[in-house]
């Protein structure tokens, strides 16, 4: 039996790993954009506003470069974002927005929820795999030392009653 999700991968899943840095980052960049603050103000404070992590260094690295003069449009195209699609997808939509001037708070805001919805569905789904995968060492190693324990007062009795 092979089982589909490793334990790092379940920490990860149930401390959330980078997908809620993701959202903790969109969920900082809203609430800089409802106070007043333009995209680009939001996400330099949306960065300081995390906690150290790898979603937290692409987005410095990000940073970094708009410091060094390269445009908010730019500095996302040229950082290298290879396995993290959902902070991909979030620096395009935060990209796009800024270089076509459209709100972006609402789709940023939709994005954020379903991104939720994707790392719950993800949770549930390894939640609905887990007695399945229980149902092998259960069968094979539990019940039958339970079977054993229960049963050896009954057969030490039996022994007796025949002597």
């Amino acid at each position: 039996m092979r089982f589909s999700h490793s334990r790092f991968e379940l920490k990860k899943l149930k401390k959330g790993g980078a997908e809620t840095d993701i959202i903790d980052f969109i969920e900082y960049v809203c609430l800089y954009l409802e106070t007043g603050h333009n995209i680009i103000q939001s996400f330099q404070l949306a960065i300081e506003s995390l906690s150290p992590s790898l979603t937290k260094n692409k987005v410095e690295a990000i940073k970094d470069k708009m410091n060094n003069g390269f445009s908010f449009f730019d500095a996302i195209q040229s950082t290298p974002i290879k396995n993290n699609k959902a902070l991909k997808k979030s620096l395009m939509l935060l990209s796009m927005s800024h270089q076509y001037g459209r709100a972006s708070l609402k789709l940023l805001k939709e994005y954020n929820i379903n991104l939720k919805e994707l790392i719950t569905n993800k949770q549930e789904k390894i939640a609905a795999e887990a007695p399945i995968k229980m149902l092998f060492p259960l069968t094979f190693f539990i019940l039958p030392v339970i079977f054993i324990l229960l049963c050896s007062g009954a057969v030490l009795d039996f022994i007796k009653i025949l002597e």
